[in-house]
């Protein structure tokens, strides 16, 4: 995937400048470390972060990991204080946004209900389990001919099974 950071504006978007002699060249996109001054892109999941136009790891920390850029944090989550913070935390639009071992639900961050504990949706339940009639249940459980909802994480791809209609 190419990462383009919003901030560089279309101007100076030079992907397609011609070499000194006119012509076009293919290139490998630059790497971890490397400029991306004349690209814009990076290769792999790397960020061409201006000012300094350098391809760096992006968006890989989570809640209260320690941080000095907030392209570091994950989600919505920015570096206050040389820590990702979500800044309206408990509020939440996904998971990212919430602290380690708390789920996203109703947009708030809150710990998640256990096997066997009521849900309304998957997002309620710890992980690895899924929201199955009202019920957090194990993931990928469901044998054939078993009933599911929509979820497509309770059949038992084990088995082959990979799709609930």
């Amino acid at each position: 995937m190419i990462y383009v950071h919003p901030a560089v504006q279309p101007a100076q978007r030079e992907l397609h400048a011609p070499a000194s002699d006119g012509s076009y060249r293919c290139i490998l996109p630059p790497g971890l470390g490397e400029s991306c001054n004349s690209t814009l892109y990076c290769a792999d999941n790397y960020y061409c972060h201006p000012p300094s136009f350098t391809c760096v790891n992006a968006y890989y920390l989570g809640y209260g990991e320690a941080c000095t850029l907030d392209i570091q944090c994950s989600g919505a989550l920015t570096c206050t204080n040389n820590k990702c913070t979500n800044t309206v935390y408990p509020r939440c639009e996904s998971l990212l946004d919430c602290k380690y071992n708390e789920v996203c639900s109703a947009n708030g961050c809150a710990p998640p209900v256990h096997i066997g504990g009521a849900c309304q949706t998957t997002y309620d339940c710890s992980p690895i389990s899924t929201c199955l009639f009202g019920v957090c249940a194990p993931a990928y459980t469901v044998g054939l001919g078993g009933a599911c909802t929509e979820d497509n994480n309770q059949c038992d791809i084990s088995k082959g099974l990979s799709v609930c209609i």
